[in-house]
């Protein structure tokens, strides 16, 4: 897509989103509670509804964004129920995309399966307020798909809006102006908007509250940087299959860190309580640079609190990161 012709169509749907939002003349509440307001009004684009929803949600601007923003790396796919899928077309700029929306069934099934295909211009106000502002376009890389029925978004978008003294809530305003093409019910297309905004609003509230546990873990290399050589170790400790997290908390893993023992399979003395042998001298953890550190993790049962006697251990080499993001055992086997 011609990059200057998108931009001057993008900022003209912005404008026109813009003024959705300052115009208050003309709008008729359809749906109304916990907090969220659904109206409507006839739409100039085509013949349906322009709707409007407008509600406070329990969280930063920056979080309620994290969950909605139409870029990539977007998490609606995982908390809305009205997006199966995202993916971007065409990035034009860090602002600017060509995105493909898949919706699932709805109403029932009365509503087939559905794909958006949008031009979406991401913009910054002074007073720290996004927006998101797209409209539908055709493009190539993105003919029709068997199985989706080709839906079109008139100028619609959002509004994150950050409320003056209350930093941890966000007020957000939504547009929706679509066209769902097929053979559908006025009276179906009309029932489902304002059920589906009003569900949207209730399942961001509850998105925001499990934003680091929707979001996928980070990579190894946007964790923290290691050399070469503690790269090269990364395939074999990979392919260990006993490879395992050894403590309960942060704090105990340091002790492991900074005490490492090799102890020989216990003695089991019956009613689940093991003995002890021996264990062999402390082998300290060899330190890799950059916080990354080769240690003897134990595998089994794990450090255990206020334990009676040692623990049953078999022993694993893994690789440590000493570092804020190693948290727990997902973590440290996401790596």
């Amino acid at each position: 897509m011609d990059p200057a012709l998108a931009a001057q169509m993008s900022e003209a749907v912005a404008e026109k989103v813009l003024r959705y939002r300052r115009d208050e003349s003309g709008w008729k509440i359809c749906r109304e509670g916990n907090g969220v307001s659904v109206s409507w009004r006839p739409s100039m684009e085509f013949p349906g509804n322009l709707y409007r929803g407008e509600g406070i949600v329990n969280a930063t601007p920056e979080k309620v964004w994290g969950c909605i923003k139409p870029l990539a790396g977007t998490l609606r796919d995982k908390w809305d129920e009205n997006v199966s899928s995202f993916e971007i077309i065409e990035s034009l700029t860090d602002m600017l995309c060509v995105s493909r929306t898949a919706s699932p069934p709805a109403a029932m099934k009365l509503i087939s399966p559905r794909d958006f295909v949008d031009l979406v211009l991401v913009k910054k106000y002074e007073d720290g307020t996004l927006s998101s502002n797209a409209v539908n376009v055709e493009h190539p890389l993105c003919p029709l798909k068997p199985g989706y029925v080709r839906g079109f978004n008139h100028p619609c978008g959002c509004f994150c809006e950050p409320l003056p003294g209350e930093p941890e809530k966000t007020n957000l305003v939504t547009f929706f102006q679509t066209d769902l093409s097929g053979y559908l019910p006025r009276s179906v297309v009309d029932s489902f908007f304002p059920r589906s905004m009003a569900g949207f609003y209730a399942n961001l509230e509850k998105a925001v509250k499990t934003l680091d546990r929707l979001r996928p873990p980070p990579r190894l290399s946007e964790r923290t940087p290691i050399d070469a050589a503690s790269q090269a170790l990364l395939p074999s400790w990979k392919a260990s299959p006993r490879r395992t997290w050894a403590t309960e908390t942060p704090e105990a893993a340091r002790a492991a860190l900074s005490s490492s023992v090799e102890s020989q399979p216990p003695e089991d003395l019956g009613h689940g309580d093991p003995g002890s042998r021996p264990s062999k001298e402390s082998q300290p953890p060899e330190d890799l640079g950059h916080g990354v550190r080769r240690v003897k993790l134990c595998a089994g049962l794990g450090v255990r609190k206020h334990a009676p006697g040692p623990v049953p251990t078999t022993h694993s080499e893994c690789l440590f990161l000493d570092s804020a993001f190693t948290r727990s055992c997902s973590d440290v086997l996401s790596l």
